[in-house]
């Protein structure tokens, strides 16, 4: 693809502009690399959505960094390289966005509950409340009292 100079010339001009705080150039510069940004990063990317959210992102990032970015001798090439860093960084977060979630799914237990389970479950739960039967059936009438009073009839305080 070849791109006259005298093109180059122009958005060079129009970014001395935007860096005088005009955002009208930067609409302009916009129109005139947009077509190509978005056939390079939807390439890149293989979205279309995300290629033109990539291409805006880069013109917001140039517009607030502008006066650290300071006047360019060839816009294109900077923006182009712009668009490659940002579809790199959306590539490499994607894979490790990929990579935690395979190994969250990885060390997910793997629950099986065979009859026998349940039925030692419940045998050690049925163990368990004939103990404490027994242990309040031995208590003196006061301390059963209490605890009756406790956590069966005042309203509101129930067993946890």
């Amino acid at each position: 693809m070849q791109i006259d100079s005298s093109s180059d010339k122009n958005l060079e001009d129009l970014w001395l502009l935007v860096l005088a705080d005009d955002p009208e150039a930067l609409r302009q510069i916009h129109r005139q690399l947009f077509g190509r940004l978005y056939q390079y990063a939807s390439n890149l990317l293989s979205d279309d959505l995300q290629a033109d959210d990539a291409v805006q992102e880069i013109f917001i990032k140039a517009w607030i960094q502008r006066s650290r970015i300071g006047a360019l001798k060839n816009l294109n090439a900077y923006f182009f390289t712009l668009m490659r860093r940002y579809c790199l960084n959306v590539i490499r977060n994607k894979k490790v966005a990929d990579s935690r979630l395979l190994r969250f799914q990885k060390t997910e237990p793997v629950i099986t509950f065979s009859a026998e389970d349940i039925l030692v479950e419940k045998e050690f739960a049925d163990g368990v409340r004939e103990k404490i039967n027994d242990l309040l059936n031995g208590l003196p009438p006061r301390q059963k009292e209490v605890i009756y009073l406790k956590y069966f009839s005042m309203p509101g305080n129930m067993l946890p």
